[in-house]
């Protein structure tokens, strides 16, 4: 019935892994769970003994090959005909997370179903990483429904196989944004999306540079797919930001006022990580940044 695929990179996925276990031990299904370690050393033999230790399938890339790589390596390991997607620093936030996939899957009413995602606590005001999952990630599962292509992300996800391999037979870039990609081709297709009151714990928090980095990769990513006409005008408020700046002739001087404010918006994130409006700026920028470059 359902494969979980768990693409992994220097991360110790022990709690994940036993979580995973305890659940299906539940359940008189058939899932299996399979972990890819994407050319990485850290906890190599940590994730590789509890996956043979819990009865899972522990797959190795010799070198690193990226995410959407690792992933579709996964997809073509597995046995069945769906697909869960696990980020390796997600952690099921309640007992019955791997049964309610299964009962919605059992339904047949829906292609893809996305499980949301939530963040612990964390004492840090001053991270960007956990202010930004806050308040624009960690959204229920009603206001998700009502746009359901704009909230789509790989790291708490269930697709048929097939679609999965449809979609990604010719997308071989490993730059960060595949979520955006898939989001505009689920979109392009209208394809059944069903969002959940299925959280897991995003763990993963990075420190205020490296999410600044991935920011800035993303929204060149964005631009890139749109002008490669693989994501629509309705894909991202960024992209409605921009038509309405060219519709009113004011692209180049919002450009070029960035371009001004730009080092004291990515200092102040450095620093305080907030206000989330200056990630929106900083997006912004590098999204204009790449529409006029055209690369």
């Amino acid at each position: 019935m359902l494969s979980i695929c768990i693409p992994a990179y220097n991360t110790n996925c022990t709690d994940l892994l036993k979580s995973l276990r305890n659940q299906i031990e539940e359940v008189d299904l058939q899932i299996e769970v399979l972990l890819a370690n994407d050319g990485s050393t850290l906890f190599d033999n940590i994730n590789r003994n509890e996956c043979n230790r819990h009865g899972f399938t522990y797959l190795h890339n010799d070198l690193n090959e990226g995410r959407v790589k690792t992933r579709i390596r996964l997809a073509g390991e597995s046995k069945n005909e769906w697909i869960l997607f696990l980020d390796a620093d997600m952690l099921p936030v309640n007992d019955d997370f791997v049964i309610k996939y299964c009962k919605n899957i059992a339904r047949d009413k829906h292609d893809v179903f996305v499980g949301g995602c939530c963040y612990k606590k964390h004492n840090s005001l001053c991270s960007l990483r956990q202010n930004y999952g806050n308040i624009r990630e960690d959204i229920d599962h009603k206001l998700r429904n009502k746009n359901p292509y704009s909230h789509i992300f790989f790291g708490n996800i269930a697709i048929k196989k097939k679609l999965f391999n449809t979609i990604f037979s010719t997308y071989l870039d490993s730059s960060y944004g595949e979520d955006i990609y898939l989001s505009g081709m689920l979109s392009k297709q209208k394809v059944a999306v069903l969002h959940l009151d299925n959280n897991a714990f995003h763990l993963g928090i990075e420190n205020n540079a490296s999410f600044i980095s991935k920011i800035e990769v993303a929204s060149s990513t964005l631009a890139r797919l749109l002008r490669e006409n693989k994501i629509d005008n309705s894909q991202s408020n960024l992209i409605k930001c921009f038509n309405f700046l060219t519709r009113y002739k004011l692209s180049s001087i919002t450009f070029i006022g960035l371009v001004l404010i730009l080092p004291i918006i990515k200092r102040i994130l450095l620093w305080f990580g907030n206000p989330l409006f200056f990630i929106d700026l900083f997006r912004l920028y590098h999204f204009l940044k790449n529409m006029r470059n055209g690369y």
